[in-house]
């Protein structure tokens, strides 16, 4: 029995119609190669910005990325502020 491949997508802003749209063709793709897809909302990766009280928690979003391991994902996708980068985990 073949083991379905994990795709984890880290993407920040997820509100914006430009992001949605990454993760639904990542969607699409997933579907094609049957895979998993496991997308994980974040916020804008190093900012150091918590002097407002719209951006003093966006730290919590950036939590999850600590529960993302070789062992649960098989390629990670970064798409951050229309940066993309793979990388394969195993």
């Amino acid at each position: 029995m073949n083991k379905r491949i994990k795709i984890g997508m880290l993407v920040d802003d997820i509100d914006s119609s430009f992001t949605q749209q990454a993760c639904r063709g990542a969607e699409l793709g997933a579907i094609n190669i049957d895979a998993n897809l496991y997308i994980f909302p974040m916020r804008f990766l190093d900012s150091r910005d918590f002097l407002d009280d719209h951006s003093r928690f966006e730290y919590q979003y950036n939590m999850i990325y600590h529960f993302i391991t070789d062992n649960n994902i098989d390629i990670l996708l970064f798409y951050m502020s229309n940066y993309i980068k793979m990388l394969f985990l195993k």
